[in-house]
């Protein structure tokens, strides 16, 4: 049988009689064996229209034989027998049910994508699941839902864009901090070349940059538009190993002293030019054990913006 996390909540109609119809409803089905339930937690709506009342969530844990597309289209039945209608991204429903986990199952396919791509970094997820499953490896970033909470709830208020220039980062990070009341960190005019003096130079500002935020302020957030290891991306594509290795000590110092992101977010997008440096980029931003990343593929300004808002706002 195969271990499932299951996040449920609802902001339409008597939401405690939804959520525990959906319990009723899956533990109903012969093939699934529901062994944990989270309790309730009242949290705000996140993205979509204005007006929504408050959300009420929680977790479920599950074993089922069930595939993961079976399980999905389980979850879809429930939604529907329960009233969901889909009329607006992130907008008020009486259920909703995401597949969070499926064993160490790692998917990315057309409408079904587990890990769940936005699980790592929400509070309204992690809170309840952390009652639940604390010890469930993410199997991507090889954390622990325990260890997703606490970065959370530690981390500084900081958010850093990955992606090549070009992708929109700059002008991302400052709209969103305007609409947002944030901070945008922003990166200082660089050289064109790529050498290791000119990215060590670069870390050393960036690095200047993040210390200048005031990470204990309350309510203080910031984005950047960098991540300070995107400089051992950009050599590995313009210099072999052995030019870059002076290069590592350096890096790995000013590394371990920076103020490090809540969230990652990679722009992966395609551009003019040679595709080596995205490559790099996506590479080194999807290792595991760095902490929760949100994969964005659209170059859409407008969607870009929507994404990275509803984010910043589900951390808090």
């Amino acid at each position: 049988m195969a271990t499932s996390l299951i996040a449920f909540g609802a902001n339409l109609g008597n939401r405690t009689d939804s959520l525990d119809r959906t319990v009723h409803r899956l533990s109903e089905h012969p093939l699934v064996e529901v062994t944990a339930r989270s309790r309730p937690h009242q949290t705000k709506p996140v993205g979509g229209p204005p007006g929504q009342d408050d959300f009420l969530n929680a977790a479920l844990l599950i074993n089922t034989t069930l595939s993961p597309r079976q399980l999905l289209k389980l979850l879809q039945d429930v939604e529907i027998e329960l009233g969901r209608k889909r009329v607006e991204r992130w907008s008020q429903r009486t259920i909703d049910l995401d597949l969070l986990l499926y064993d160490s199952l790692i998917l990315n396919e057309d409408n079904l994508q587990v890990p769940h791509s936005h699980m790592s970094f929400r509070r309204f997820v992690l809170e309840p699941a952390a009652e639940i499953a604390a010890a469930l490896v993410h199997p991507q970033n090889g954390w622990t839902i325990q260890q997703l909470l606490e970065h959370l709830q530690s981390a500084a208020n900081y958010v850093a864009l990955v992606g090549r220039p070009g992708s929109g980062k700059t002008s991302v990070a400052s709209r969103v901090t305007k609409r947002l009341s944030g901070q945008p960190l922003l990166t200082p005019a660089a050289p064109n070349v790529t050498t290791n003096e000119n990215e060590m130079k670069l870390i050393e500002q960036r690095s200047a940059i993040l210390a200048r935020f005031d990470t204990t302020a309350p309510g203080n957030f910031a984005v950047s538009d960098f991540w300070l290891p995107q400089s051992v991306a950009y050599l590995a594509h313009h210099h072999d190993k052995e030019t870059t290795r002076p290069l590592t000590a350096g890096v790995q110092q000013a590394l371990s002293e920076a103020v490090h992101p809540k969230l990652r977010i990679l722009i992966d997008v395609a551009l003019a030019g040679p595709e080596g440096v995205q490559r790099h980029l996506r590479e080194m931003a999807l290792q595991p054990q760095q902490g929760p990343l949100l994969h964005l593929t659209t170059a859409d300004p407008e969607v870009l913006l929507q994404e990275i808002e509803a984010a910043v706002q589900s951390m808090r």
